[in-house]
């Protein structure tokens, strides 16, 4: 079974399912097309989705709740938030979410040239591409898909359209590819691990460091000399790093304004927040939020 051909995007199902479009064979400008994007919440009453295969790769990320994903060889992974799946052209595959507590996915459809690269340096492989992203993760990775939806709400489909969908999809795969690497160095952490994820886990609150030292089991010395070893930043640094990091995303995918981006990654004083910013990224909050970058 393959997924069906829409001549146009589907606004009436687009609450639900989000946008089909369909793009030139040329429509490729850096090496990827996007065939479809949206924000999908199950429904006590919905139909189980039947297996199926597509003629395209599509990415999807659970946003909340949780599920189940099925291969042709009858291996069944479960799945939570946090977890992003890929699926590529041809490959035999089952999902729905918990019939109890339902799921929010976000997805991508897509191919191209650059697609068919990762999938041949094992880059973008059937299955979980990543693995709990955790909180930070999910609204990263959301906040540029809920971007792209918003792209192709209100610009209507062309070549212009798919080269600014093409960017994004980039920096998404890219951001995915991060996370990876993160979840690489992180099995040979322990015992920091657990403060490391404290941290990735809290650092919009104000964090306790003797919680930290708690986890990790280290005297307040050691404890900052690991955690500068393997994640290159102190504590404090570190959790300004991921501040940053959403602030960006929240600046450059919202309609929030500064000091409400600021308020929300932890920051009470957009003084504050505003001066960190500039000191991080080298320009100011409003600045870097009209770049582009």
């Amino acid at each position: 079974m393959s997924w069906p051909s829409y001549p146009e995007r589907n606004f009436e199902r687009r609450q639900k399912f989000g946008f089909y479009l369909s793009p030139r064979e040329d429509a490729h400008p850096w090496g990827l097309r996007i065939h479809g994007l949206g924000s999908f919440t199950s429904q006590i009453d919905d139909i189980p989705v039947a297996g199926r295969v597509l003629d395209v790769y599509a990415l999807v990320m659970v946003r909340a709740g949780g599920g189940f994903l099925r291969n042709a060889d009858g291996q069944e992974f479960e799945l939570y938030a946090g977890d992003v799946v890929a699926i590529v052209p041809g490959w035999w595959h089952l999902y729905n979410p918990n019939q109890t507590s339902g799921w929010t996915t976000a997805w991508v459809l897509f191919d191209g040239p650059v697609a068919d690269s990762l999938h041949t340096a094992e880059e973008l492989m059937p299955g979980i591409l990543a693995s709990g992203v955790g909180e930070l993760g999910v609204q990263s990775l959301g906040a540029i898909v809920d971007g792209m939806i918003g792209m192709a709400m209100n610009r209507p489909d062309s070549i212009e359209l798919q080269a600014r969908l093409a960017g994004e999809l980039l920096g998404l795969l890219a951001r995915v590819k991060d996370w990876r690497g993160h979840q690489a160095r992180g099995a040979g952490r322990a015992p920091m691990a657990d403060a490391i994820e404290y941290v990735e886990e809290h650092y919009t609150e104000t964090i306790d460091f003797d919680r930290l030292l708690e986890l990790s089991g280290m005297s307040s010395t050691h404890f900052r000399r690991q955690f500068k070893k393997i994640t290159g930043d102190s504590p404090q640094t570190y959790q300004q790093r991921l501040r940053i990091r959403l602030a960006k995303e929240l600046l450059r995918h919202s309609d929030l304004s500064i000091a409400e981006v600021g308020l929300k990654v932890g920051y009470e004083s957009p003084a504050y927040f505003s001066r960190v910013f500039s000191k991080r990224v080298g320009m100011s909050a409003s600045a870097w939020s009209c770049s582009g970058l």
